[in-house]
């Protein structure tokens, strides 16, 4: 009896060392496929994301032929001019010395809504004019060879910020389009070159459905990364022409402006005049360009933008302008003619948001290449919009307004107003530092917004393929922010 216990106990010993040795087997076995998996994953994710952001050719490219830079125009290429939409620089800023002083003419445009008709012309001069200044008059060249004169009507442009320089318009009146315009005081024998005379009638064809205008690039701006990021988001929402005007920009910027123009996207035109910007002139005379671009873009685009390059009207419901726009055109379509949407503030000194490498599968090293996409990094906004008409920006139907402003529309044409547009449809993101210097901003409440991500593949494709074009390979570094004080 007692063997036969000794034989059981042996014989249960071993089983369970058996069963021991087979469970940890097995454990093994799982353990070390897990890891080889693992480690075949691992391989595969950088080789998938290296393609993903640093060829986005190949694997982005699905994705992104609707405006991809190979559907474009070969670099160099430009288009012939019965090809080219007709808002090519021809305007460059006039001095005219006048009795009251520096005075400056830049475009002019014919005015078809109004009665009496008379020729816009886009102009500058002190917001004060003396009581004894002498008449200025309007000398009207016509096709035929015959030639005009008529006094002129002086009407200031109504955001001046108190300096002693403004925009303003000249009022020339005539019932028939001149060729060209210049302007003269009669006792004098100077007067301004004649100025071509735009006139584009409503029956005219549309040159495309919407439109960008940005206020003047000032201090040598060389943030080329960013404006390619400006330039193809807005491209992503269905923008097809960008109006921009040039006082100074740096050589990367330079080099993108000259791309995107070889490529019938972007007008640049040149912005040099002879005032000290906030000194004697708001910066770099913005509220002249922003009223130019809009008579411009008048009859030629049915919504025209007028933002800064660090500013976004994001859709937060729809595709892409087209879509928000079928919505909002529809309700109220013979009464609106601005849509204004509230600013939110996305300062810059907030965390980057890691969601980016996330979603594209970036290692760290990979991450430290990618090109620094504001609207895609920058997440977090303060909770509260500001309220409308208060760093507000907006769109327009171009020839419904007769005077934009920086935040708001000061006239529209005779029947028309703006839509306040709810932020559940859209909100400006406004990237930037804190607006009254130092990092106080960064105490404001708080939210995480990604509205912007749904764009972060077809973005991140497109920016880096448009960098590999222009600077063959990376996009360049933005330079540093500069000093909060």
């Amino acid at each position: 009896m007692r063997r036969l216990r000794l034989w059981c106990c042996l014989r249960l010993c071993t089983l369970q060392t058996f069963a021991n040795l087979f469970v940890a087997s097995f454990l093994v076995y799982n353990v070390c496929v897990y890891v080889s998996r693992s480690s075949q994953n691992e391989e595969l994710r950088p080789t998938e994301a290296a393609s993903a952001v640093f060829n986005p050719r190949t694997l982005l490219a699905p994705v992104v032929t609707q405006a991809s830079v190979d559907e474009l125009p070969s670099v160099g290429r430009v288009p012939p001019a019965a090809d080219r939409h007709d808002l090519e620089p021809t305007d460059v800023w006039q001095n005219v010395t006048f009795s009251v002083g520096k005075f400056f003419v830049f475009s002019a445009y014919f005015e078809r809504r109004m009665r009496p008709r008379f020729v816009r012309v886009i102009a500058t001069g002190r917001v004060h004019l003396p009581s004894t200044l002498r008449p200025l008059y309007c000398r009207l060249h016509f096709s035929n060879g015959s030639e005009a004169t008529v006094r002129a009507q002086h009407r200031v442009i109504k955001e001046n910020w108190g300096l002693a320089y403004t925009a303003r318009f000249v009022l020339c009146p005539t019932d028939e389009p001149p060729r060209a315009v210049s302007l003269f005081e009669k006792s004098a024998d100077l007067g301004s070159r004649p100025v071509t005379v735009q006139d584009v009638q409503p029956s005219a064809a549309r040159l495309g459905r919407f439109a960008v205008c940005v206020k003047p690039f000032h201090y040598e701006y060389n943030r080329a990364v960013w404006l390619v990021e400006f330039i193809e988001f807005h491209r992503l929402l269905g923008v097809s022409r960008f109006i921009f005007y040039n006082h100074t920009v740096g050589p990367d910027v330079e080099r993108v402006l000259r791309f995107y123009q070889s490529r019938d996207l972007v007008t640049v035109l040149p912005w040099h005049i002879a005032l000290r910007s906030q000194k004697e002139v708001r910066t770099e005379n913005m509220f002249a360009a922003l009223n130019d671009c809009l008579y411009r873009t008048m009859y030629r685009y049915s919504y025209t933008a007028l933002v800064d390059v660090d500013e976004y009207i994001v859709p937060r419901q729809h595709a892409d302008y087209g879509q928000l726009f079928d919505l909002l055109g529809g309700r109220g379509r013979e009464t609106y003619g601005s849509y204004i949407f509230q600013n939110c503030f996305f300062y810059l000194y907030w965390e980057n948001d890691t969601a980016v490498a996330e979603r594209l599968h970036l290692s760290p090293q990979q991450e430290s290449q990618f090109p620094y996409l504001i609207s895609l990094y920058k997440t977090r906004r303060v909770r509260t919009p500001h309220r409308f008409y208060s760093r507000s920006k907006y769109l327009v139907v171009p020839e419904r307004v007769v005077e934009a402003g920086n935040h708001q529309v000061w006239e529209h044409a005779p029947g028309f107003r703006s839509m306040n547009v709810g932020e559940h449809f859209g909100l400006v993101h406004h990237f930037r530092i804190c607006e009254f210097g130092g990092f106080d901003c960064m105490k404001k409440d708080s939210i995480v917004d990604r509205t912007t991500h749904r764009f972060i593949r077809p973005l991140a494709g497109q920016v880096l393929a448009v960098c590999d074009a222009i600077f063959g390979g990376n996009c360049p570094v933005a330079p540093p922010l500069g000093s909060p004080w």
